[in-house]
């Protein structure tokens, strides 16, 4: 458990009344999402799948760092692809991404590792609980770099271990 501790880098609280989808991406850090209340669904592909999933460099706001001052940066870990309503005519490789499906629920807890891109949505909410949606979710520093995930994955590239 310290271990863990040791490792915490940051906690986020998500909360809408529901209808919310993220761009697809993919996040450094291992995260741990635990649902308060409401639902979510995840759609997540592996590491090394990023072939089939069209990501564009986009401008991306940052908080004011002392050591990198105010303003924007260049992010490139968002995809083109509308999760919900993919345009294959668009984006063609898109249908050869082999993802999972995950739908957390209240008081369930979804892993997900760094370096692996998913987009989630949260459904709207019901009026008879307040059309809450609430996510926490625990970011952790991950174990290994990138290029260490990247090259275990593509050492695997055609096997469906992991």
């Amino acid at each position: 458990y310290a271990h863990y501790d040791r490792r915490l880098k940051e906690i986020n609280l998500w909360m809408s009344s529901g209808g919310t989808v993220t761009s697809l991406h993919m996040d450094t850090s291992e995260n741990v999402m635990h649902m308060v209340a409401g639902s979510k669904e995840f759609l997540l592909f592996r590491p090394n799948q990023i072939k089939h999933l069209h990501y564009e460099s986009v401008p991306e706001i940052r908080y004011d760092d002392s050591s990198q001052g105010p303003g924007a940066r260049i992010n490139d870990i968002h995809g083109l692809v509308d999760p919900t309503a993919p345009n294959l005519a668009r984006f063609p490789d898109y249908k050869k991404a082999h993802g999972l499906r995950c739908h957390v629920r209240e008081g369930d807890a979804l892993y997900v590792p760094s370096f692996w891109h998913h987009a989630v949505y949260s459904p709207p909410g019901e009026q008879s609980d307040g059309c809450r949606n609430i996510g926490i979710n625990y970011w952790y520093i991950a174990q290994k770099t990138r290029e260490d995930a990247m090259e275990r994955l593509h050492s695997m590239d055609g096997k469906d271990e992991l």
